[in-house]
């Protein structure tokens, strides 16, 4: 059976062998490490195996993180989708000739 982990890096190695990279952000304190350590500590936990196509998970939550995509050009998030897009350019053809650079 491998000894316990004492020092901080050998806590934080064990915390991103255990639950991943982003388990242990660069700005946690070594108290923060350790109250995160002491409370997740299992001696028989399985090492971290990333799932290609999930989303990642929030250590404090247990939700899967959110990706925000934005943009500059409209308030309401950028189309990356298109048949999305095509839609909008039905719904608003004065603004989709000004961006195409087309003119009535």
């Amino acid at each position: 059976m491998p000894r316990k982990p004492k020092t901080r890096s050998e806590r934080v190695d064990w915390l991103i062998l255990k639950f991943g990279p982003g388990a242990v952000s660069a700005y946690s304190t070594d108290r923060i490490v350790k109250r995160m350590f002491d409370r997740l500590y299992e001696p028989s936990r399985p090492d971290y195996v990333e799932k290609e196509g999930t989303l990642p998970v929030c250590l404090r939550c247990g939700w899967e993180v959110q990706i925000i995509w934005e943009c500059c050009c409209t308030d309401t998030g950028p189309l990356v989708d298109p048949e999305e897009y095509e839609r909008w350019k039905a719904e608003n053809p004065e603004i989709a000739l000004k961006e195409e650079g087309d003119s009535p």
